[in-house]
């Protein structure tokens, strides 16, 4: 099944400019993602299966922050309700940024358990995808697309001997 585009871009990698070591190392910038958050991976394929797989036809999500701007990123492309649950310690910088894409940021409790207590209770609604901030195999799959990134990142630079890639 074709789950449409993803919405992570592939990000520079580039030789540490302390590199001294053999093999050298190498960083890999995926702060530069479209929302700023490296978690846009994972979101965005859940998000696409969540869609066409099981017909999702609204998102909500618990986070500190960053895999809250990576799910209203996603739920923005998409054109999808989004609402994504917070504890109070979130900074608003983090809050306004998720608003930013028109999802709806609550701020539910002091603690990130209490904010996803919140989430998970109103995923269950019919029609509502829940978004762990970190524990759904789906996240891992979509987030290990990095790995095969940074292997074909690697072999152009060992052929080309450039420190950026």
């Amino acid at each position: 099944m074709n789950l449409g585009p993803a919405h992570h871009i592939v990000t520079p990698l580039i030789a540490s400019p302390a590199n001294s070591t053999n093999p050298p190392f190498y960083l890999k910038l995926d702060n530069l993602q479209p929302p700023g958050s490296y978690k846009i991976r994972g979101m965005s394929l859940k998000a696409r299966r969540a869609i066409k797989e099981r017909g999702a036809k609204r998102f909500v999500a618990s986070s500190g922050g960053n895999a809250g701007l990576a799910v209203a990123y996603t739920a923005c492309r998409m054109k999808i309700p989004c609402r994504v649950f917070v504890p109070s310690t979130t900074p608003e910088s983090a809050r306004s940024l998720i608003e930013s894409y028109g999802a709806v940021c609550v701020v539910e409790g002091d603690l990130y358990a209490e904010a996803d207590a919140c989430a998970r209770a109103e995923g269950e609604e019919e029609g509502t995808e829940y978004f762990s901030a970190y524990d759904d195999n789906e996240l891992w799959e979509g987030h290990a697309s990095i790995v095969e990134e940074i292997k074909e990142q690697v072999r152009a630079s060992s052929r080309s001997k450039e420190a950026y890639l």
